[in-house]
């Protein structure tokens, strides 16, 4: 595998170790906090799923199916496969997305939808305090997170 893959699959478990972390121990009604025009949880975590089915799309030279938005525990279970799949993509499977007719680049893979899906898990941690749940502070410098330990 080259450096690029086990870097984005480094990508993928650090996203899926943050989602973890500003979701584990969520007040049980959190996916529905509003807050002014935002997004509720819910509906930005569907969205980052959207991004990773978007993002597993391209290695499967599939359209991406819009899907409908379900609970808040679903769309995290729905998210766990999602990146579980991606994971798996990124180690096995050729990229064959194609962007304005060219084929697609792992960067634009980070830039793209990987960096979008990480930008949306710091606008449900900034949630979770302003539902009056705010996260204990953490140096993600010393977290054990490895490529495909997804956990």
């Amino acid at each position: 595998m080259d450096d690029q893959r086990e870097l984005l699959r480094h990508f993928v478990a650090a996203l899926s170790y943050r989602l973890k972390r500003v979701t584990a121990g969520a007040p049980e009604n959190f996916g529905e906090f509003k807050q002014g025009e935002a997004r509720t949880p819910t509906e930005i975590l569907h969205h980052i799923n959207d991004l990773l089915r978007f993002a597993n799309g391209r290695f499967r030279a599939q359209a991406t199916q819009m899907i409908a938005r379900g609970p808040w525990a679903d769309e995290l279970k729905i998210f766990s496969l999602q990146a579980s799949d991606l994971d798996h993509a990124l180690l096995e499977l050729p990229l064959k997305g194609v962007v304005n007719g060219r084929p697609m680049t792992l960067e634009q893979l980070l830039h793209g939808p990987l960096c979008d899906a990480m930008t949306h898990v710091g606008q449900i941690a900034l949630l979770r305090r302003l539902a009056g749940s705010p996260l204990t502070a953490e140096n993600y410098v010393r977290a054990d997170i490895r490529a495909g330990r997804l956990d």
